[in-house]
């Protein structure tokens, strides 16, 4: 009989947890939606202008270009053998660098030998530069600046006089037929080339990788395709790099943070965390 009473007396206890429960998450639903009546929650939204010309001005001022060129003659940039698009990580605030993140393909070969450039398409001078932005347009790097892990690199590049802004990371993992962008530019890059901005919606969201349906550029001999290309979320945000082989395949938020980790030996569990420690190296390197 004291046995019966014991697990009536668990029964109704657990009961009544359930019940408190249930009443606090109403308190948590009623105190959220009264202050979003009062305005002091403000939801995620999508850009009101996401795939107009404005979005894909606002998307494109993040990018730069990696290339790999020939040696020229006489101090002169010599012929383009490739390029991929940089997704610039962070900028150095008080110190003239960045870092770019970038698929890795074109510098995991160890038997070219030539020059790096950061190329910055869509360079335009501001009141306090000089006119001579096509000078300043590219900014050679050595891949004693590089860091490769699984497909992606990151470079270590002094700014120079080219203003650059930091692309946005989405913290939030990707969801089946989640619209998404994929921005590539021409397959021959050229001085005032426009780049594609081509919508799709992601068709499997893993834990590393997304697959997605947009239409992409096929690779031919002069070009390496959408390979390197980033995928933009509605609000702007980075939510993908497009895979070196498959360009239906696409490297996620979560894929890039592990990556950043196995670079630096670490394992923080946020982006922002990883990026302070990038951005603490990056002054350091800045200064010497």
């Amino acid at each position: 009989m004291d046995q019966a009473k014991e697990v009536d007396q668990v029964k109704m206890e657990k009961e009544v947890e359930v019940e408190v429960s249930a009443d606090e998450d109403a308190e948590v639903d009623e105190v959220e939606m009264e202050m979003e009546m009062e305005g002091l929650v403000v939801e995620d939204e999508d850009l009101n202008n996401a795939g107009s010309d404005e979005f894909h001005e606002e998307v494109k001022k993040f990018l730069v270009e990696v290339q790999r060129r020939k040696q020229g003659n006489d101090g002169k940039k010599g012929e383009l053998d490739s390029y991929t698009i940089g997704i610039p990580l962070l900028v150095g605030k008080s110190h003239p660098y960045f870092y770019v993140i970038a698929d890795s393909a074109i510098l995991s070969d160890p038997n070219f030998n030539g020059t790096y450039l950061v190329y910055f398409r869509d360079a335009s001078p501001n009141e306090n530069q000089t006119p001579k932005v096509k000078d300043a347009q590219h900014v050679q790097f050595h891949l004693s600046d590089v860091k490769i892990q699984d497909g992606i690199a990151l470079i270590y590049v002094p700014r120079g006089k080219v203003p650059i802004q930091a692309v946005e990371i989405s913290d939030r993992p990707v969801c089946d037929n989640q619209t998404v962008y994929l921005f590539s530019y021409e397959p021959i890059p050229r001085e005032g080339k426009k780049g594609r901005l081509t919508p799709g919606n992601v068709t499997f969201a893993g834990l590393e990788f997304l697959r997605h349906d947009c239409d992409t550029l096929v690779a031919d001999d002069s070009s390496r395709g959408d390979q390197g290309s980033p995928l933009f979320s509605t609000r702007g945000q980075l939510v993908g790099i497009i895979d070196a082989e498959d360009t239906r395949l696409a490297m996620n938020g979560e894929g890039i943070r592990k990556r950043l980790n196995a670079m630096f030996n670490r394992n923080d569990e946020c982006m922002d965390a990883i990026l302070q420690h990038v951005r603490t190296i990056g002054d350091e390197k800045s200064r010497c």
